[in-house]
């Protein structure tokens, strides 16, 4: 794995295996017996992983959220500038 993973062989990239885990994630959540769990393991950080911090542009990020979001089935993916004046009417916390 950890050679695999060094050379960037397809499927072993830390971004694919990111996103094979979020799908194995997903469809934890979905099994019956899941709602009934109150505390899902958390999961863990890449520094926790023993993987770099993932680093790159804005763009780079976006195309990568952009196609994760496609595997994932989303047919329209857009991004804005999240400001001040969406935190006060669009961002909501509860408790």
């Amino acid at each position: 794995l950890a050679e695999r993973t060094a050379s960037n062989y397809p499927g072993y990239t830390y971004r694919s295996r990111a996103l094979a885990g979020s799908f194995k994630r997903v469809s934890q959540g979905t099994s019956p017996g899941w709602a009934e769990t109150k505390d899902p393991a958390p999961v863990k950080t890449p520094e926790e992983r023993g993987e770099p911090k993932w680093t790159g542009t804005p763009e780079e990020a976006s195309r990568m959220l952009r196609a994760a979001m496609r595997a994932y089935g989303a047919s329209l993916v857009g991004y804005t500038e999240l400001t001040q004046e969406h935190r006060d009417h669009v961002i909501f916390s509860y408790e």
